[in-house]
C-alpha cells in the first residue's frame, strides 16, 4: 500500500493546509484527515499532485498491509462498542421511538378499517348482483289480484 507523506511534503514545499486544498479542489478538513491517518489520498490525487510538483516519489512510501490488524470501519463506531449518550438525549430518542410506534399502530388500524370497509362493499355489491341475477321478469295483467294477508285463499 502507497502512503503519502503530507506532513513532510507540506513543510517542505511551504504549503498551508488551506493552500493545498485548493489546488485539489478539496477541503482543508479532508487535508487535516489525511494527516491524521484517517484518510488517504487517492491515486488521482498523487497523480494531481505530481501535475503540480513534479516527482513526488521521495514522499510516498510503501507499507505492508498487516494482517493482523482490523480494517477500519465505515462507521464511526464498531459493532458491540460500548456508547455513552447524554440521558436527554436517551430520552428524547425513546420519546420519538414511542411517538412513532404510536403513529404505526395508528395507521395499521386505519388500514384493517379500510380493508373491513372495502370487504363489506364488495359484499353488499356481490348480493346486489346476485339479487339482480335471480329477478324474474313480471308481466302486468288485468286480472291480477293479491292474495289475503290470512293466507286463507291459499287453499282453493
Amino acid at each position: 500500500m502507497k502512503v503519502f507523506d503530507l506532513q513532510r511534503f507540506l513543510k517542505e514545499k511551504r504549503y498551508t493546509q488551506k493552500e493545498l486544498a485548493g489546488l485539489l479542489s478539496c477541503t482543508q478538513p479532508y487535508l487535516s484527515a489525511v494527516l491524521a491517518g484517517k484518510k488517504r489520498f487517492s491515486e488521482d490525487r498523487l497523480k494531481l499532485i505530481q501535475s503540480y510538483f513534479g516527482n513526488i516519489d521521495s514522499y510516498i512510501t510503501e507499507v505492508e498491509d498487516t494482517p493482523n490488524k482490523p480494517s477500519p470501519s465505515p462507521n464511526k463506531y464498531n459493532q458491540g462498542e460500548e456508547v455513552i449518550i447524554n440521558r436527554n438525549i436517551l430520552d428524547l430518542l425513546q420519546t420519538q421511538s414511542e411517538a412513532i410506534l404510536s403513529q404505526q399502530r395508528t395507521m395499521e388500524k386505519m388500514i384493517d378499517e379500510k380493508m373491513i370497509q372495502s370487504e363489506t362493499m364488495l359484499s353488499q355489491q356481490r348480493t346486489i348482483e346476485n339479487m339482480v341475477a335471480k329477478k324474474t321478469n313480471v308481466q302486468e295483467d288485468e286480472n291480477v289480484g293479491c292474495a289475503g294477508v290470512s293466507g286463507s285463499d291459499l287453499g282453493k
